[in-house]
């Protein structure tokens, strides 16, 4: 098992100790998607609290384990397309995706 990743405490941010450790995030597929999944994850537990329905309740609209949005919005499970789009349609919203071009970010 590897021992725990120790952050400096002068490191302002985790970009910083990536830098620091000469890891490149920028482009990187796996930081990329962690983001996106982060952004669907606020942007769904927003409208939640916005209509004022639980996570169980959610789940059960959708036919899920009680448990299921709970999983979801931690990021303790592997959110398909199939389910954001799901969720976001029983919320009232519609999941868009976007290219852009890096340059332009």
């Amino acid at each position: 098992m590897k021992p725990p990743i120790k952050i400096d405490k002068d490191c302002k941010s985790f970009s910083d100790w990536f830098a620091e450790q000469g890891i490149e995030l920028k482009n990187n597929p796996v930081y990329e998607l962690e983001g996106i999944l982060l952004d669907i994850t606020e942007r769904i537990s927003k409208e939640m609290k916005k209509q004022n329905i639980s996570k169980k309740e959610l789940s059960k609209q959708l036919g899920k384990k009680p448990s299921f949005m709970k999983k979801v919005l931690r990021g303790q499970t592997n959110l398909t397309l199939d389910d954001a789009l799901r969720i976001g349609l029983k919320l009232g919203m519609m999941l868009t995706v976007d290219y852009n071009h890096i340059d332009d970010e």
